[in-house]
């Protein structure tokens, strides 16, 4: 993230686990999120650099990783709010178009048959 990244310092820790419950040691993991007015990176050319908010930390023999980021927030996809009378109807349903804060995950490791892709929820 850029020295200045706007929003909530948060310190990111766990611990990867195989299939049978032991330490999956020296897993890259592919970790991304939204930044703070819910736009991903590279997506629009809007100055922040194309890999901000997105790293590879790699997990220690007993498969625990540790990063630090910002807290990621909820947003709406701008190109689905932009269409005429989507609030409206997606509110009359008693629903929202936000998605819940969340970091996305995919684990790569050897001894995995695929990665593990994912999200982790606030």
């Amino acid at each position: 993230m850029r020295p200045d990244e706007p929003g909530t310092p948060l310190i990111v820790s766990g611990h990867v686990l195989d299939g049978h419950g032991q330490p999956l040691a020296g897993a890259k993991l592919d970790i991304y999120h939204a930044a703070n007015n819910g736009n991903y990176s590279g997506l629009y050319d809007d100055g922040v650099p194309k890999h901000n908010l997105r790293g590879h930390p790699f997990t220690d023999p007993d498969g625990r990783y540790t990063f630090t980021t910002i807290t990621p927030v909820a947003y709406a996809d701008p190109n689905v709010t932009a269409v005429d009378g989507v609030i409206e109807a997606v509110a009359a349903l008693g629903r929202s178009l936000c998605r819940p804060a969340h970091i996305h995950y995919e684990v790569h490791n050897a001894d995995l048959i695929t990665p593990w892709r994912g999200e982790i929820y606030f």
